[in-house]
């Protein structure tokens, strides 16, 4: 309730501030961040966890997440490897990401109904998308949806001339699952405004059930409304993750190494 108080227009004081006072965090903290832009319509970071940055040797995607919370940088990129399993452990808490995966990213055209590697497209040929950001975690995005707290519609609805540019990325949810709650979000009219689909990779990455697949789970909603979608993004429960200003303006462009992300602070 407290954060109602403070509504009014996209806050990014805080770049310049001597005392910055900028949210970040990610997974279960979409409870927060994706709350304090919807709610408050104040910009928050959806990037690393604090511990994160215990490790011995920060990763690229670290190093952007702080640039961004001092204002170096407004643009960020994929970053090429992956990982699959972590070398973390309690015995081992600074180890840091242990990246073996080539990041492969796909992109969904709604002009040709097709999923394709980036590296099909020419830098002519870039698919590019722009729109207010704003996302999170959809295991609990599907659990905000429709409660006290669900203020979506009025959001989107201040923000229809930009479009919206959902980011998405999940947890314990299988691919049935995701389905399930894109159904929902939609049904619930969160995706009015949408300009495209940002979506990491899912946690259970690479399952199939009875046919369908982390991509199939995701594309009613962009032949619904015939708009691009970007899978297997930077982004999520497996590392390294770009950090997102939620509530900022994104563009999302492809080129031949993946994608880049930028940030217009308006």
């Amino acid at each position: 309730e407290l954060m109602c108080e403070t509504i009014g227009n996209v806050n990014f004081d805080c770049i310049t501030n001597s005392q910055p006072k900028w949210y970040m965090g990610y997974s279960d903290n979409t409870n927060f961040g994706f709350l304090l832009t919807t709610l408050c319509d104040v910009a928050s970071l959806y990037g690393p966890n604090a511990p994160a940055f215990g490790m011995r040797t920060l990763h690229p995607s670290l190093n952007d997440a702080y640039d961004i919370l001092t204002g170096k940088k407004l643009e960020v990129s994929t970053y090429g490897l992956w990982e699959k399993e972590g070398l973390k452990s309690p015995e081992n808490p600074t180890e840091p990401y242990n990246c073996t995966e080539s990041t492969n990213i796909k992109v969904y055209s709604p002009i040709s109904d097709s999923i394709n590697s980036v590296s099909v497209f020419s830098e002519d040929a870039s698919i590019s998308a722009t729109g207010r950001l704003v996302g999170g975690c959809l295991d609990c995005l599907q659990t905000l949806c429709g409660t006290k707290f669900d203020r979506v519609n009025d959001f989107t609805d201040k923000y229809k001339n930009d479009g919206i540019l959902w980011f998405l990325e999940s947890c314990d949810l299988n691919v049935y699952s995701m389905r399930r709650a894109l159904w929902q979000l939609d049904n619930s009219g969160w995706f009015k405004y949408i300009k495209g689909l940002i979506i990491g990779r899912p946690l259970h990455f690479g399952e199939e059930l009875f046919g369908l697949d982390q991509y199939e789970a995701i594309l009613p909603v962009a032949r619904k409304y015939q708009i691009p979608v970007y899978f297997d993004v930077d982004l999520g429960h497996l590392p390294p993750a770009m950090p997102i200003i939620s509530g900022s303006i994104g563009t999302i462009s492809t080129n031949k190494k993946g994608i880049s992300l930028a940030f217009k602070l308006d």
